[in-house]
């Protein structure tokens, strides 16, 4: 019988995928359960690859299926450390998904309203991050955006279901969970901001979770998706300003004109006054 599902999580949730990388040997996964198992008989590792026949797979192929890592991080009051496991995905838009087993989820990405044209067409990227609590929905009306209602999956900590988002520089947040971004919970109109213990608490883990998206290997391939997937309406609002400023530049050269031809009227009746005989001369 198939195990029954209690998450409400689809079959092609990361919980139930393989984790993604090379696929290991019949053999050495049988070496590795005979050697955990041996204190208690062990197994017989050829009698079961004979019972399991032609394995599928060969040595070195790769599965795609789901990345994780884990994450260590103080239990409250400081007593001890607790270990998480984070399952990661991405998005179009340059931002990778975070799910952290018996927490929730955290979405981290550029903050899009750090734009700047002048850094941007420099070459030099800010370190501007945004963190999302919770997935979005579909449609995403202001009370989810605004936090004053959580997310779907929103993240808990220490009981407090986190809503809205944050903004913070990579290089600013601390591990301590003293520095970071805004910790907010659903508020009458906007996200309110949660105690200081959950706040630092969220923070710590928010500090993890940054230190894997700094050395991602495919970081930049985000950041340019990111820059592709807010190009349309970055490209409109340059366009706007370039008008702006076209309009300003005609109106600006035609006050020019005007004070040019002005002055060379001056100049001309200087010129005449230079030009009649002085004083007293016949």
């Amino acid at each position: 019988m198939p195990r029954r599902r209690t998450t409400g999580c689809p079959p092609t949730c990361p919980v139930y995928l393989p984790e993604a990388g090379r696929i290991p040997s019949r053999s050495g996964v049988l070496i590795e359960a005979a050697t955990q198992l041996k204190n208690v008989g062990g197994i017989d590792i050829e009698e079961v690859l004979a019972e399991l026949g032609p394995d599928p797979y060969c040595d070195g192929d790769h599965v795609q299926g789901a990345n994780s890592f884990v994450i260590s991080v103080p239990r409250p009051g400081d007593k001890g450390t607790k270990a998480l496991r984070v399952h990661v995905s991405h998005d179009d838009k340059g931002r990778t998904r975070y799910a952290v087993i018996r927490v929730g989820v955290f979405w981290i990405g550029p903050d899009s309203l750090e734009y700047d044209r002048t850094a941007h067409g420099s070459g030099r990227r800010s370190d501007a991050l945004r963190v999302q609590y919770g997935d979005a929905r579909e449609g995403e009306d202001y009370h989810y955006s605004n936090g004053s209602r959580a997310r779907p999956g929103a993240p808990t900590v220490n009981n407090i279901t986190l809503a809205g988002d944050g903004t913070y520089r990579a290089g600013d947040i601390t591990e301590d969970g003293k520095h970071g971004p805004w910790v907010g919970r659903p508020g009458r109109y906007s996200s309110t901001r949660v105690p200081e213990k959950s706040e630092q608490a969220t923070r710590r883990i928010i500090y993890k979770l940054t230190q894997h998206w700094r050395k991602q290997p495919g970081l930049e391939e985000l950041r340019a998706a990111h820059d592709r997937h807010h190009a349309p309406h970055r490209k409109a609002d340059h366009d706007r300003r370039a008008e702006r400023l076209r309009a300003q530049v005609e109106q600006l050269a035609a006050e020019l004109a005007e004070q040019e031809e002005a002055a060379a009227a001056q100049a001309a009746l200087l010129k005449q006054k230079q030009s009649e005989p002085g004083e007293g001369e016949a």
